[in-house]
């Protein structure tokens, strides 16, 4: 349907209302306006259609008793689908009530087609392109809004992202993927804090290789890093979801275990020292000896007074493996001595 290119308001009547037509083709006529061909909407439309029809429509004009019509227009107008005005016109001169009917109904205005063609025609019109105005500057703000509101959604969940990414870079060591030092004295002061308030215990099981500074230096750094993440992937495949691994520095590692005595943490870490032997060892090739050294202390075993003084209780304990060869997982006790786990 062609819309006139200088005509205004264009005008859509709905139905077979010669009257209705002939009303408002004369008051259009006043302003400079253009009533549309209603052929195609001898009956009503499908919505689509109706969307259709209804673009670059300043005031659809339809028989105040035309409920359908009626509700379908105004519904769309509520969903921002038509911004125009709806006009109810009554052939003849209705009771009030009808005319009350239509507005409830969705209609902007309601008048009969005698009053339309009349005088007070154009001010009708004027009326309900007012509304019409109104209808369309609220709908802009709509869509003007709900496009801010999307665009600051998008930026939130960006930010959000991007936010998350950098507290995982924080708490993580990149190279292995485990908890980094930050993580893990944050957790060890967590851990340990409650241990000693509920009387849980909590272990420490510190890991360090044998020989890597030798692959590092037959094979290049390189190959080093490849090492260190298999040992990662031995540790992880070890413990438990609620244990707590993490790369101490360099070739070192650290795996908390809450609610674990000793004896549990040296059983967890003679299946790491299996699992190491078993997968990495044998990746390094014959050429390099890389051995492991494991020591154990618990909140229980070794006594400490700080999460540090686990720590350094489990490293005290990995040192003294380291001195026998790494053959024997060792475990520190309160007094510092330290024994076979």
């Amino acid at each position: 349907m062609e819309r006139p290119t200088n005509a205004y308001p264009i005008t859509l009547v709905l139905g077979e209302h010669a009257e209705i037509r002939s009303s408002c083709a004369a008051a259009v006529a006043t302003m400079g306006g253009a009533v549309l061909d209603s052929a195609p909407a001898r009956t009503l439309p499908g919505e689509t259609q109706l969307v259709e029809a209804l673009f670059g429509v300043d005031v659809v004009a339809c028989g105040s008793e035309d409920e359908t019509s009626l509700r379908a227009v105004s519904g769309l107008a509520e969903r921002g689908e038509f911004d125009g005005a709806l006009l109810a016109v009554s052939p003849t001169d209705a009771a009030a009530g009808s005319m009350a009917s239509a507005v409830r109904l969705g209609a902007d205005d309601a008048v009969s087609a005698a009053c339309l063609s009349g005088p007070q025609g154009s001010a009708v019109l004027e009326k309900v392109l007012t509304i019409a105005t109104r209808r369309r500057h609220r709908q802009r703000s709509m869509l003007e809004f709900r496009h801010a509101a999307e665009t600051a959604r998008n930026r939130a969940e960006s930010l959000a992202l991007r936010v998350s990414r950098l507290e995982g870079e924080a708490w993580t060591d990149p190279l292995t993927g485990l908890a980094n030092r930050r993580q893990l004295a944050a957790r060890l002061e967590r851990m340990f804090a409650e241990a000693v308030r509920y009387g849980a215990e909590l272990s420490c099981v510190m890991i360090d290789l044998d020989g890597f500074k030798q692959l590092n230096d037959m094979h290049g750094h390189r190959e080093g890093d490849a090492c260190l993440k298999q040992v990662a992937k031995a540790i992880a495949d070890s413990v438990r979801a609620s244990d707590v691994p993490a790369r101490f520095g360099g070739d070192e590692f650290v795996v908390l275990m809450p609610r674990t005595p000793v004896c549990e943490a040296a059983r967890v870490a003679e299946r790491l020292r299996s699992f190491f032997h078993a997968r990495v060892a044998p990746w390094c090739g014959a050429d390099v000896e890389l051995g492991i050294s494991i020591g154990v202390a618990s909140v229980e075993s070794a006594k400490p007074l700080t999460g540090d003084g686990l720590i350094e209780a489990a490293d005290r304990a990995m040192y003294a493996s380291k001195a026998g060869g790494g053959a024997t997982i060792m475990r520190c006790e309160a007094n510092g001595v330290t024994s076979v786990a």
